[in-house]
């Protein structure tokens, strides 16, 4: 009997991004407003996107972004640095009382976290 030998720790590639952007005092309805829907938009026209989830709650927008299955993990560093400046993009339009937004994302096996200081006025 022929038998194929297995992978203790396989490696496989998540394409998931999570946006999050605190905006302390801000109510859901002016988080969703304000933040979330601008996030969305900007995040929204990149066409490796394959669906964006949003919540947007009192002081705090999270979004999550998922990369179309098509794309292979090694254009995946790629991929996130162009979502990253989309969210950089997208910062000039939201109010100047949220933090900046920071992202997690995680592809293969490893996670990168971009955290930057809250926006100074």
């Amino acid at each position: 009997m022929l038998t194929l030998g297995r992978l203790e720790d396989p490696s496989f590639t998540l394409k998931t991004a999570i946006i999050t952007t605190p905006y302390p005092g801000a109510n859901a309805e002016q988080v969703e407003q304000e933040v979330t829907e601008r996030l969305e938009s900007a995040i929204q026209q990149l066409p490796a996107v394959d669906y964006v989830r949003s919540r947007s709650r009192p002081g705090i927008s999270e979004v999550e972004v998922e990369i179309k299955r098509a794309y292979p993990s090694r254009n995946m560093p790629q991929l996130w640095d162009e979502l990253r400046r989309k969210i950089g993009d997208a910062q000039a339009s939201l109010p100047r009382a949220p933090a900046l937004p920071w992202s997690t994302t995680t592809s293969a096996t490893s996670t990168v976290s971009t955290t930057q200081s809250p926006r100074r006025n």
